[in-house]
C-alpha cells in the first residue's frame, strides 16, 4: 500500500470543496493532506488510519470526522468513511471511500443534537456494503 508522500488520488470535487483551484495548490500526497489536518485532529486521523490498514477484518470501516484547512485558511468539517481492499496475498492494496463536507451540518447538529449525521452514516454504510471492492 502506498504511504508517506506517495500519490493519494484526490478528486477535483474534493479540491473544490476546500476552495483549491488545482492540484498544484493541493498536491496528491499524503503529506499535503496531513499538513492541512487541524492539529487537534491529527492523532485521531493517524489512529483510525492505522486501525484500518492493520485490521484483518474486511468489514472494518474507517469512519472519522476531522477539520481540514481550506484555501481561505479556515477549517471545513469533513466526514470520511473508507474500506480497505486487499491484494491477492491479503496485504492492503487500496482504500476506497468517500468524503463529505459536513461543515453546515456540523453547525446545525450543535442545535439539533446530531440528527443530520445519522442520514450521512446510513448513506455511507449502504455505499460501502453494496459493492464488492475486491
Amino acid at each position: 500500500m502506498r504511504t508517506d508522500s506517495e500519490k493519494n488520488e484526490i478528486l477535483k470535487e474534493y479540491l473544490e470543496i476546500l476552495g483549491y483551484k488545482s492540484k498544484e495548490e493541493f498536491p496528491d500526497t499524503i503529506d499535503t493532506f496531513e499538513e492541512h489536518v487541524h492539529p487537534n485532529d491529527k492523532d485521531k486521523t493517524h489512529t483510525k488510519f492505522f486501525e484500518l490498514i492493520n485490521s484483518k477484518d474486511l468489514d472494518f470501516i474507517y469512519d472519522v470526522t476531522i477539520r481540514i484547512r481550506d484555501a481561505n485558511d479556515s477549517y471545513r468539517w469533513i466526514h470520511s468513511v473508507a474500506k480497505l481492499v486487499l491484494d491477492d496475498d491479503g496485504n492492503p492494496d487500496i482504500c476506497i471511500g468517500m468524503d463529505a463536507d459536513i461543515t453546515d451540518e456540523y453547525e446545525q447538529d450543535k442545535l439539533t443534537g446530531g440528527k443530520n449525521r445519522v442520514g450521512f452514516l446510513r448513506i455511507a454504510d449502504a455505499f460501502l456494503k453494496t459493492k464488492n471492492w475486491e
